[in-house]
C-alpha cells in the first residue's frame, strides 16, 4: 500500500505531520507500506533526518504553491495546480498511491 501524506495541511503542519509519519514508519505493523510525502521541497529536505532510517519506505513529491485560508476550494485545480493537495489528488487519480 502506498499512502500519500500532504504535510503542508492541518494543525501544526508540517512538523506534526512529519512526526506522525515517523511514528507510523517505526510501527512494525506498517512494514508492507510506503509513504509519499507531498509538500514544499525545503521543508521536506529540512525534516528528512526524522525519517531517514526508513529511506527505502518513503518518497517525496514536491509542491511549490500553498493553499491559503482565502483560497476558494472550487478553484484550486485552476489557481493552485502545484499545491500539495492537488498533487496528492493527482497521484490518487493516476493510481500512483492508494
Amino acid at each position: 500500500m502506498k499512502i500519500a501524506i500532504d504535510i503542508m495541511s492541518g494543525d501544526f503542519a508540517p512538523n506534526e505531520n512529519i512526526l506522525g509519519v515517523k511514528k507510523y514508519l517505526n510501527n512494525s505493523k506498517s512494514n508492507n507500506s510506503k509513504v509519499v510525502l507531498i509538500g514544499d521541497k525545503s521543508v521536506l529536505l529540512k525534516n528528512e533526518n526524522l525519517i531517514q532510517k526508513h529511506k527505502n519506505r518513503y518518497t517525496f513529491h514536491y509542491s511549490s504553491q500553498l493553499v491559503l485560508d482565502d483560497d476558494r476550494p472550487s478553484r484550486l485545480i485552476k489557481t493552485k495546480p502545484d499545491s500539495s493537495i492537488i498533487k496528492g489528488l493527482t497521484l490518487l487519480k493516476r493510481k500512483e498511491v492508494d
